[in-house]
């Protein structure tokens, strides 16, 4: 780059690269941005859970800003470029506007990204003060309101009243991007300080701050268990500040160099060529953003896999008539048992297997545990309270010798909220347990209630924790269970965008991230246990307990 000429400074520069390049280097990246960005806002619209996530809350925001750079910012430069270099209509509104979003929605995202990096540290080490109504606002949602305010009230002010003269050149993109507020001595350097350099260097530090914080936490616990509760908002941080450190860092160092002293005409084309990478870097935040979002990852996958399925192969009717034939021939196979009675007690079972010519195959046997609101619906005569914990282990056992007779010798038990501390109980040989040693060799819990930590102590074999983003941490239990011999085996599941109870309200097991059956195959495996299955030849003796009343 030519810096021979010491009067060329930034502001009466043209980027050297040509114009034309820069017309589809915009145009191309712009459209693809634009589309991603509409992606995740209906994603957002459409997903009440993913809507209501703390953290998803300032992406959105981000999201917003950069589209007011792609829909009027670029356009605008755009058209200069068609109009051989003069910005069109060549009026002051024009230029104004023009400002408003390079500097006011630019900074803006700046400002929200340093929040962001700050409110990670809340979110994930200090999650406790957002339970509360009163915590989430003082601490998520009043910042975010005077984050957005001052942002509005100060480039409005600075823009359009602060009494000063603008000088417009029509023939320089952005009308030269120096509006006559940057004089002054004190609203211009804050703007540049304040807003400006400020956030990028707040951004770099609370990130590298962050990802610290979590290698020590994980190191602290010996567990993976914080990195993957808070994979995607730490990654997707992180990945956001990579931008921040190669697209905006670099010009806000020359610039704070001038500042410092280095004479104007020094890097004034290298200070050009970073300001128009600031467009790159709005484009990539929406990419960014749709990475650390798995679940709609998969979903446009799985729909462009379909497209290309019908296109190779064709979708007939004949085709759609043997996929459905299949199917039904499929669940002919599946054999629903009616709810019986145990042989000699009270207790109500509902057997379900995949074949009943290949039941008697089957080594394991999975017990389950339902929460309060099963036994409301299945049972309403009954009374919850009855449920101790004396009742549950004495229908335990009637139900290990029932399916032991059906020579089923590996026992599990999966919980679901209230089921999960029974199965916590029964996977251990403490608390009033009539067994020395458990008979189930593995206990699952899903978004477990009242978990604690005496239950935990008398654990005797290795356990999956699965639970919701708003369930209780297990962070203590996870402390306990890493000092057992087996604790390398337990493993632990965070879906943070879930909420309470949503394995019960129905999962889709189908799902390459749901973990049970991936669990359970490493579980047995790492016993040694030699399981015959069928597609799904192991039995779910969905246990729902009968309280008489007498």
């Amino acid at each position: 780059m030519n810096e021979s000429n010491p009067e060329e400074t930034f502001d009466t520069l043209e980027i050297s690269l040509s114009r034309p390049i820069r017309f589809w280097l915009l145009l191309l990246t712009d459209c693809p941005s634009i589309i991603c960005s509409f992606i995740l806002l209906i994603h957002f619209f459409r997903n009440r859970i993913a809507r209501q996530a703390l953290n998803n809350h300032v992406v959105i925001l981000l999201i917003l800003f950069g589209l007011g750079t792609q829909l009027i910012d670029v356009p605008l430069y755009l058209t200069f470029i068609i109009n051989s270099g003069i910005v069109k209509p060549s009026i002051p509104a024009i230029c104004l506007i023009w400002w408003f979003i390079a500097f006011g929605l630019y900074n803006g995202e700046q400002i929200l990204m340093a929040w962001a990096s700050i409110e990670r540290h809340i979110l994930i080490f200090n999650d406790r003060s957002l339970t509360t109504k009163r915590g989430r606002f003082f601490a998520h949602y009043l910042p975010l309101i005077l984050i957005l305010s001052y942002i509005f009230i100060f480039y409005v002010y600075a823009l359009f009243i602060f009494p000063c003269e603008n000088t417009y050149s029509y023939d320089l993109p952005v009308c030269n991007a120096y509006p006559c507020y940057q004089d002054d001595p004190i609203l211009g350097r804050w703007d540049f300080i304040g807003n400006n350099v400020l956030p990028a260097f707040l951004v770099a530090f609370f990130s590298i701050t962050l990802l610290i914080r979590v290698i020590r936490q994980k190191q602290r616990l010996n567990q993976a268990i914080q990195w993957r509760k808070h994979r995607k908002m730490t990654i997707q941080l992180l990945s956001i500040s990579t931008l921040n450190v190669i697209f905006v860092l670099p010009l806000n160092l020359l610039a704070v160099a001038h500042l410092c002293g280095l004479p104007e005409e020094y890097g004034a084309h290298v200070q050009q060529y970073l300001y128009f990478a600031g467009y790159l870097f709005i484009f990539l935040i929406p990419f960014v953003c749709l990475a650390s979002i798995s679940e709609l990852c998969a979903e446009i996958k799985r729909k462009f896999s379909r497209q290309r399925q019908r296109i190779r192969d064709g979708v007939t009717d004949f085709h759609r008539g043997q996929t459905i034939r299949r199917l039904l021939l499929r669940i002919r196979r599946i054999h629903w048992a009616h709810p019986h009675q145990i042989k000699n007690s009270d207790l109500n079972v509902y057997d379900v297997v995949d074949d009943e010519s290949s039941a008697p195959q089957a080594t394991v046997a999975i017990i389950v545990l339902y929460d309060i609101r099963g036994f409301k619906i299945f049972f309403q005569n009954q009374s919850t309270a009855s449920a101790t914990w004396s009742r549950v282990q004495q229908d335990l056992m009637t139900v290990n010798t029932y399916l032991n007779s059906q020579n089923y010798t590996k026992l599990v038990t999966i919980g679901f909220c209230w089921g999960d501390l029974r199965v916590m109980k029964a996977s251990g040989n403490g608390n009033n347990n009539t067994w020395n040693i458990t008979p189930y060799f593995t206990g699952i819990s899903i978004h477990g209630s009242q978990l604690n930590l005496p239950d935990a102590d008398v654990l005797q074999v290795p356990m999956l924790f699965i639970c919701a983003g708003n369930d209780p941490s297990f962070d203590n239990i996870t402390a306990v269970l890493n000092k057992k011999s087996f604790g390398n085996q337990c493993e632990y599941k965070v879906y943070e965008n879930m909420r309470h109870g949503f394995v019960s309200a129905g999962a889709n097991y189908s799902n390459p991230d749901n973990v049970l059956r991936t669990y359970l195959n490493k579980i047995l495996k790492n016993n040694s246990i030699n399981v015959k299955t069928s597609l799904l030849t192991t039995i779910f003796s969905f246990v729902f307990i009968y309280f008489s009343l007498t």
